[in-house]
Order: C-alpha cells, then structure tokens, then sequence
C-alpha cells in the first residue's frame, strides 16, 4: 500500500467525511469569498481614496497579498491545529484507538491518515487562496515564486505545529483531564521562559515570522534586511539566520529546525497507536530531543555572544533560559522514562523469563538510573561549553554544574523512589511535595526577607531546595554574571546550597534503589 494512497486509508477517509461534509464546505466556500472581498475593497478603496497615510505608497494589490497572505496563516495554524487536536483526541475518547491498535493498516499510514484528514479542510481553503495570491502576482507583474516559497515555509510550520497538537490529543487521557490541564499549564510556564529569549535563532525558526518576513521583502523591498517584526538599528535580523555564527539560507535554515521536531511529534503519535499505555516518547528519544535542542539553542547563542551589535544584550538571560530549558527537559524526561509500578514489576518477571539479570535500560520498564545519568553527562557537557565562553574558572564550573545536577539526579530519582513505593497511586502526593519545595518555602523565604537588602546567609535553607530560587541565583554567581550579592555571605550561602541540593539527591537515590531491591526480593 502507497503511503500516500489516501482513497485506502481508513484514518484518513474518516477524518476526511467529518471535515468535509457539503454543509461545511459550503459554509467555508462562502465565508472565505466574503473576507476575500473585504480584503480586495478595502486594499483598493484605501489605495484609490487616499486613506493611507503619504510615507505608504504601497499598491493596493500588494496589501491584499499580504491580508490574504494573514489569512491563510490563521486558516492553517490556528484553525488546522484546533482540528488536528480535537479530532485525535477523540481517537481517545472512543476508544477507536484500540481499533486502529489491531488494524492491519500500517503505523505510518495510521499517522498521515490521522493528521492530514483532521486537517484537510484547511489545506484545501489555503490552497485556494494560494491560487487567488498566484493570479494576483501575476496580473501586476510580481515573482509568482515569491508567493510559493512563502506557502511552502507556511506549510512546514504548520505541519509542525498539527503533528504537536495531533500528539497532544491523542494524549489525552479523556479520565485526567485535570492532571493534563496541569501538565500542559507547567510545559506553557516553563517554555514562556525560554520564549522570552526571543533573539534566538532557532526559536524564531520555529515560528511562522520567516515566512512571513520573505514575502514581506520581496512585496516592499524597502523593509528588506530590517526583520519581521522590525529591530531598527541592530543586526538582529541577520542573526535570525545565523547558527553557530554562519548565515543559513532562509528555507533550508528552517527546515533543519522544524523537520526533525516533527518528525519526533509523528513517532510520538505512533507509539500512541502502537500502546496508549507507554510514554509519549522513549528514553532514546529523549536524549535525542534533548541533545538536538541543546545544540541549537547554543548554536543561536554563540551567533549572539560574538556578533550582536545590540547595546541590551544581556547574555544572563540566556543562561536562565539554558537552565531552565533543562530542567524542562530533567521533569518530562523523568516524568516519562520512569516505568510504573506495574510497568516495572512486568520488565522484572520479563527479564527472569529471559535469563538475564536485568532489561536493557532503553526498556519502558527498565528503571530510568541509567537515562538519568546520560542526562546528567549531557548538561554538563554542553554547561562546560558556556563556562569556557564566559571564562569561568574550573573550580566555579564544577561548582555550578553540581548545583543543576544536584536538583536534575534529586527530581529523577524521587520520581521513579515514588513511582515503585506504596504511593505509587497517590499522585496528588508527589506533586504538594515539589510544589513545597520548589515554589511555598521559597516564597516564605521571600516573605520574610522582604525589604532587606541582603539576606541573611541562613536563609538559603529555604531557597536551595527550588531550581528556580536555588540554582539561577548561585549559578549567575559562580559565572561572575551577577554583580551584587543575594546574601550576607554569597560563599557560605553556595557551600549550604549544595548541601541542602545533594542531601536530597542522595537520599533519593538511596530511596529508589531500596524500592528496586524490594520489589526484586518480592519475586
């Protein structure tokens, strides 16, 4: 069967009859004609009135190749996404899933199936007004390829961003709905941080702004080289497409970014298929997003550190980020490469059926020691990199190192010491207990010491125990990216900090490793 056979994929043909009933279509035939008129009268009355303000002299034409051009961004990306995710989540809701679990059908046809046809409305709507943008290209004597470049890097972000939302409905556990609500709350939080550090190049890849940015300078080629959004005197948009300091071409540059996260969303969605009990992704995989999304957040820092012209930079920012990337990465990590009680339970009585002493760690059920490690290997790693661009002296590096992977092995281990303990069924358990530790005692802390201008050196007991409050602070301090002291005694405040953080880490540890001997010694 032709992976792109679609008339003989069942996925795809059911998708397809709900989302193009003749009343819908019909209905979005005629809405899509009105808002196109609208575009055209309004482009042409403001154009032959003299609405416009006299520095735009821009043709009337153009300014409706840009509308439409907005269109089809809000028809593909916002409207194709919410398809996407609410007709996968309904693979969970009834349980067709289990049906397609036992189907002959091939996964990679299940995948194209499901996320095409949830999204097949909006593809042909964008291809009509691809045509409509065509025609009006060439009527006034424009680069018809200018229009179909845009159209193609339109199509690959949202492409990506459907398989994302396609994953994120079919995740859905349709029975925790509150905890999923949760986990998507903590991800938004945590990736707002990262977002903030918006002059990162492949951040800025990562969204539609590209697409837009190319059509935007063949259209007006006065705006050309300014950026889209516009920085005004700084080089920030070249560096939009700069890795590692060499300029990328804008097509290529984004299909490096965005090919390989989709491709990770799709084999998600595939694992879905394949059992809806597993982790979304496995241990390999995540290593592997982990590491591909390191190097390019330090490939885009790296063209900021040594040719931004920017007089703002502040590379602390970007160092926040960095952390708080990985501890990102360290919570959805653990959080899936932990096995459940169960899980874990059935990987032991596998492994005695087989022979052999224990499961390859890359295992569902296989304790995530191992995973845990590599991570760990990982961040420090790519830590050394930045300590050497910012001339950190060697004891500071591994002092600030062991204060990120202090909280990074104490989070993996408690994780999976709960997951294998009697609480195992109690989750609400787990979280009061991070949230204690991470964001209420630090928050007294700041209560308390509010209006002081530096802390007493005792209050760090309350501080160290959050990677947020614990680490940013001491790490910035042990880089010499912080000018003034938090606390009475900075140097006495790091030495009770890493205290407090591997205390906790090896007692987990400990505890996880008591948990795995007695569930062995159960039999």
């Amino acid at each position: 069967m032709n992976l792109f056979d679609l008339k003989n994929n069942p996925n795809f043909l059911q998708c397809w009859r709900e989302r193009n009933r003749p009343a819908t279509v019909g209905s979005a035939v005629t809405l899509l004609i009105i808002i196109e008129a609208m575009i055209f009268t309004n482009a042409y009355f403001d154009d032959r009135v003299g609405l416009k303000s006299a520095q735009d002299v821009t043709p009337w034409f153009v300014d409706s190749i840009s509308a439409l051009a907005i269109l089809q961004g809000i028809v593909l990306l916002f409207f194709g996404s919410v398809s996407a995710y609410r007709l996968s989540s309904r693979e969970r809701t009834n349980r067709t899933i289990d049906f397609h679990r036992s189907s002959p059908t091939p996964r990679t046809h299940q995948i194209l199936g499901l996320v095409l046809g949830s999204t097949s409305l909006e593809w042909w709507i964008s291809l009509l007004i691809l045509t409509v943008q065509v025609i009006l290209a060439l009527l006034n004597n424009l680069p018809p390829t200018a229009i179909l470049q845009f159209y193609i890097q339109l199509a690959l972000c949202a492409a990506l961003y459907h398989a994302l939302f396609a994953l994120m409905g079919i995740s859905r556990d349709p029975l925790k709905n509150k905890a999923g609500a949760l986990v998507l709350f903590v991800g938004i939080y945590f990736l707002a941080h990262i977002l903030v550090a918006n002059k990162l190049s492949f951040v800025y890849q990562c969204t539609w702004l590209p697409a837009y940015e190319q059509l935007d300078s063949v259209l007006r080629p006065e705006n050309a080289g300014r950026g889209w959004p516009h920085y005004g005197q700084s080089n920030q948009a070249e560096l939009n497409y700069t890795l590692f300091g060499a300029a990328l071409p804008a097509l290529p540059f984004q299909m490096l970014v965005q090919i390989p996260f989709m491709a990770l969303f799709l084999a998600g969605i595939g694992r879905r298929f394949t059992n809806v009990e597993q982790p979304v992704l496995s241990k390999s995989q995540l290593l592997t997003s982990a590491f591909y999304t390191f190097t390019l957040f330090t490939g885009s820092y790296v063209s900021l550190h040594f040719f931004s012209d920017d007089k703002h930079f502040r590379p602390e920012g970007y160092i926040v980020s960095l952390l708080i990337l990985m501890m990102f990465f360290a919570i959805v990590g653990a959080l899936m490469a932990t096995p459940s009680h169960i899980g874990y339970q059935r990987g032991l009585r596998r492994a005695r059926k087989l022979g052999i002493g224990r499961l390859n760690w890359a295992q569902n059920s296989s304790s995530n020691a191992v995973w845990g490690g590599l991570f760990c290997l990982l961040c420090a790693a790519v830590l050394a990199i930045y300590f050497h661009l910012f001339g950190t002296t060697p004891g500071n590096s591994v002092l600030a190192s062991m204060i990120l992977l202090g909280h990074i092995v104490f989070f993996v281990s408690f994780v999976e010491y709960f997951n294998l303990s009697a609480m195992h069924s109690k989750k609400p358990i787990l979280f009061t207990v991070i949230v204690i530790l991470w964001f209420l005692i630090p928050l007294f802390g700041t209560i308390i010491s509010a209006g002081a201008g530096k802390m007493p050196t005792a209050l760090v007991a309350l501080f160290a125990p959050s990677p947020i409050f614990g680490v940013i602070e001491t790490f910035l301090y042990l880089m010499e990216q912080k000018s003034r002291e938090k606390f009475e005694n900075q140097h006495i405040a790091v030495s009770i900090t890493l205290i407090i953080i591997w205390s906790m880490a090896v007692s987990a540890v400990l505890l996880a490793a008591y948990e795995r001997r007695r569930l062995k010694s159960l039999g």
